[in-house]
C-alpha cells in the first residue's frame, strides 16, 4: 500500500491542460454524468468514519474487490491511514491494487459530497464539484478538488446542492433524483425550471425524473430505493402494503412513472426488489449497491431478512448473468442511514 499526502500540491497544479483525457471505445458514446454500470477506471471510498465505525465493512469490500478494480481510500490523518494499513494486514486482505489518500475529511458517505464525473463533446472528463452545505462536515466541501487534483482533472464548481446519492445517470442524458434536490435549492431560490437548466449545463442531463422520496427515510436520496443497471433498466424497491402502506403505494407509483420514461435504449424496465420492515428506523436497501467492473456488491442484512438477501441477490444475478454479484453484510453501516453506494464514488476510465 501507498500513501499519498497531502494532495493540495496535486490540485494547484492541475488544469485542462494537464487532463486531456483519451477515452476507450467502451466510454466513447457517454456523454454527461457517468453511469456506474459501465467500466470504472478507479472507485473512491470513505474509509474515514468507516475505520472507526464500520471496519468489518471495510474489509469485507475491499476483499470483495480485490484486483478487480484499483481502490482509492481516503483518510483524514496519518492515525486513520495506520489503523487501516493495519487492519487489512490482519485480515490478509488483498492490497496490490490499493492507494490510501491523507486529505481534510469527516465523514464516510463521500457518494454525496464528492466530485461527479462528466465526459464533454470534446472526450475531455471533468469533475464537479456540488454545493454539500452541512456545516458541521465544512472539511467535506474540499474533497472533490483533492480528487480532482489526484486524478489530474480540472475541477467545475456547480452552483446546487446536489448530494451524490440523489443522483443517478443513465449514460444517455437521462437523470434521476428525488424531490429533495429541488427543495434544497429552492431555499436559495431556484425554481425547478432553473434546477432543470443547470443540470443540463454542468450534468449533461437532457431528461430529469424526479421521484417523491420514502416517506421518513432519513436521506430523502433517490439511491435508496433505486439503481439502474443498464441505461433503460431500473431496480426499484418493494415494499409490502401491510408493513407500510404509504410508502408501498409511493414506490408503485415510482414504477408507474419510471415505465412512462423512454430512453435511446427503448422504454424502462422496472424490475421490483424486496425491502424489508424499517420499524426500528433501519432502512435496508437492496439497491445502494456498488459497481466495479464486472462484480456488484449488494448489501444484505442476514440477521433480519435472509429470505430477502437471496431473493435480492437471485434478482441481480438474473439481470447481470456476466456479473459477480457478491453479498456484502450491512448489518452495521446502515444503522447510521446508508449503505455501500453512499460510501463509493465511481470515476471513469480517464485514458489508457
Amino acid at each position: 500500500m501507498t500513501v499519498v499526502a497531502p494532495l493540495v500540491a496535486l490540485f494547484l497544479a492541475s488544469s485542462p491542460e494537464l487532463a486531456p483525457a483519451k477515452v476507450s471505445k467502451e466510454t466513447k458514446a457517454v456523454l454527461g454524468l457517468y453511469p456506474e454500470f459501465l467500466e470504472s477506471g478507479a472507485l473512491v471510498l470513505g474509509f474515514s468514519e468507516l475505520i472507526q465505525r464500520h471496519p468489518q465493512t471495510l474489509v469485507d469490500v475491499v476483499t470483495a474487490l480485490g484486483g478487480q478494480i484499483p481502490i482509492v481510500g481516503v483518510v483524514a490523518n496519518e492515525a486513520q491511514y495506520r489503523d487501516v494499513e493495519a487492519l487489512l494486514r490482519k485480515a490478509e486482505a488483498p492490497a496490490a491494487n490499493l492507494a490510501i489518500v491523507q486529505v481534510p475529511v469527516v465523514g464516510m458517505w463521500i457518494r454525496d459530497y464528492g466530485p461527479a464525473f462528466v465526459r464533454l463533446p470534446d472526450d475531455r472528463f471533468v469533475a464537479l464539484d456540488a454545493i454539500y452545505g452541512r456545516q458541521e462536515h465544512a472539511a467535506d466541501e474540499w474533497i472533490p478538488r483533492y480528487l480532482a487534483g489526484y486524478f489530474r482533472l480540472p475541477i467545475v464548481d456547480v452552483p446546487l446542492r446536489v448530494a451524490g446519492g440523489n443522483l443517478l445517470a443513465n449514460g444517455e442524458g437521462w437523470v434521476f433524483s428525488t424531490t429533495q434536490l429541488i427543495d434544497f435549492n429552492s431555499k436559495d431560490g431556484y425554481s425547478q425550471t432553473e434546477i432543470g437548466q443547470i443540470l443540463g449545463r454542468y450534468y449533461g442531463a437532457t431528461d430529469w425524473v424526479v421521484l417523491k422520496p420514502l416517506v421518513g427515510e432519513p436521506t430523502q436520496h433517490v439511491d435508496m430505493f433505486l439503481t439502474l443497471v443498464g441505461p433503460d433498466v431500473a431496480v426499484l424497491s418493494e415494499l409490502d402494503p401491510e408493513v407500510d402502506p404509504v410508502n408501498s403505494r409511493l414506490l408503485d407509483d415510482a414504477a408507474e412513472q419510471l415505465e412512462k420514461a423512454t430512453t435511446r435504449s427503448g422504454p424502462i424496465k422496472v424490475v421490483r426488489v424486496p425491502m424489508s420492515s424499517h420499524e426500528d428506523g433501519n432502512w435496508r436497501s437492496y439497491t445502494n449497491v456498488i459497481f466495479a467492473n464486472g462484480t456488484m456488491l449488494v448489501p444484505t442484512y442476514p440477521d433480519v431478512s435472509p429470505e430477502m438477501d437471496r431473493e435480492a441477490l437471485e434478482i441481480y444475478g438474473g439481470l447481470m448473468p456476466d456479473w459477480n454479484v457478491v453479498p456484502i453484510d450491512a448489518s452495521s453501516i446502515i444503522q447510521n442511514h446508508g449503505s455501500l453506494h453512499c460510501i463509493s464514488v465511481n470515476v471513469p476510465v480517464l485514458g489508457r
